[in-house]
């Protein structure tokens, strides 16, 4: 993993290539990441970066710029591939969210369960082969409709959507 921490360290090689990406809606930008293996942490809010060091399975903290204001903000966490955890998006009412190339995270919660929330800009969820990932939680995102396909997702054990616009979704056989 030395060689993609130094990827990470020095954004070379497809470390900018490799990333996760939501459009975000609200004000709360600080992400709490969970690295698989050691590497730097770079998220890029609209054209403002920041970058932390994280250590393999130790939450880090990667705090938002100041004084930036969210309306459908492109931000993008760099590195995807060596990453376990995104934390709780559900606060950060994203409108689209692309975790196809996080092919280790263990969960993604994009919705809330609870009764006074709901997220009206989340219109898109694109999953890919993440074969690790074991819980989703679309739950209270109305605006969510259409059919999901989580084949690719051969460990999951469990799905939320309580609320959602979904009409189906397709499961591994």
């Amino acid at each position: 993993n030395r060689i993609k921490y130094l990827d990470s360290k020095y954004e070379a090689a497809d470390y900018l290539a490799d990333f996760i990406t939501m459009r975000m809606y609200t004000d709360e930008g600080t992400f709490k990441i969970t690295p698989y293996i050691d590497q730097y942490l770079k998220i890029r809010y609209g054209s403002a970066d920041v970058k932390v060091r994280g250590k393999a399975g130790e939450e880090t903290t990667v705090p938002c710029p100041a004084g930036l204001v969210f309306n459908d903000t492109e931000t993008i966490i760099y590195g995807a591939n060596g990453i376990s955890e995104i934390g709780d998006l559900s606060t950060k009412y994203p409108g689209t969210v692309d975790v196809s190339k996080g092919l280790k995270l263990a969960a993604l919660k994009v919705g809330d369960s609870a009764p006074d929330y709901q997220n009206t800009h989340l219109t898109t969820l694109t999953l890919g082969n993440n074969k690790l990932l074991r819980s989703i939680d679309v739950s209270n995102c109305p605006n969510l409709v259409g059919n999901l396909n989580v084949e690719g997702c051969t460990a999951l054990r469990e799905f939320k959507a309580t609320g959602s616009g979904l009409k189906g979704i397709t499961f591994v056989d």
